[in-house]
């Protein structure tokens, strides 16, 4: 294949791809105009350098609500690349390595070329394990123990496991649910072991929802977190006692 069969052919996989994704044609027209503004020697300079660099690439510019592409866009570009936009998804993890576990269907799938952030390079290189040090307030973990905290991907990655009992015991007796938290100590100290069903799961005693019910009521911002109402979960509780008591009261007057 000479010099310029092998520009054509990169020149049109470029364009068409991005004229799909992009129906704006703002990144095919910049391409194009790139492409052609080069002699075929500096044509293959650039892309001898550009195959080199393992962080060069193509890239699109995209504008919110201007020329974002649209899944059926992706599709299109998919098709076109001759790359399967979904595929079964084995996870070979469950310690079964000759008959992992497998998606039941195809699921979307995507590749991207991630750089690990200064954070985790930084913060997030040890494991902790430890849930003892906490905010009295929240009772989130702090201090040496926050590295055990699950974060945001953590928790998409149970929900998508459909791992509803685990996240129902890392957010609820190890996390700021002090009552669960106290029982599943006392189990664990009379038989040796707790099960979640033996564990009380109420939405009053998990601290972080009811600090941010407050926050939101106290900033005018109505809430359905803990109750549909515009009371504080303390103050229906309170008014169902003094009505229980009046009720009472009555009944011995009566």
């Amino acid at each position: 294949m000479t010099i310029k069969e092998k520009r054509k052919k990169i020149k049109d996989m470029v364009i068409g791809t991005m004229s799909r994704m992009d129906k704006s044609k703002i990144n095919s027209e910049k391409w194009s105009k790139f492409f052609d503004s080069m002699s075929d020697t500096e044509f293959t300079k650039w892309i001898t350098k550009f195959l080199k660099d393992d962080e060069e690439n193509y890239y699109m510019e995209l504008l919110p609500y201007k020329n974002e592409p649209l899944l059926t866009d992706l599709m299109d570009a998919g098709k076109f690349l001759n790359v399967p936009l979904d595929e079964y998804v084995y996870m070979p993890f469950d310690g079964n390595k000759e008959d992992p576990v497998r998606t039941p269907t195809k699921c979307p799938v995507g590749y991207i070329n991630m750089r690990r952030l200064q954070q985790m390079l930084s913060k997030k290189n040890s494991y902790g394990l430890d849930i003892d040090i906490r905010n009295q307030k929240t009772g989130q973990l702090t201090g040496e123990d926050k590295v055990a905290r699950l974060t945001e991907p953590e928790t998409y990655e149970l929900t998508a496991f459909g791992a509803e009992d685990s996240m129902k015991e890392l957010f609820g007796c190890r996390a700021d649910d002090n009552v669960a938290r106290t029982q599943l100590y006392q189990q664990i100290a009379q038989y040796g072991y707790c099960q979640l069903a033996n564990v009380e799961t109420e939405i009053k005693n998990k601290t972080t929802v009811n600090t941010i019910d407050v926050m939101l009521l106290g900033a005018g911002i109505k809430s359905d977190l803990v109750t549909p109402d515009l009371y504080l979960y303390r103050t229906m509780e309170g008014k169902k006692t003094r009505l229980s008591t009046a009720d009472k009261k009555d009944r011995i007057q009566k």
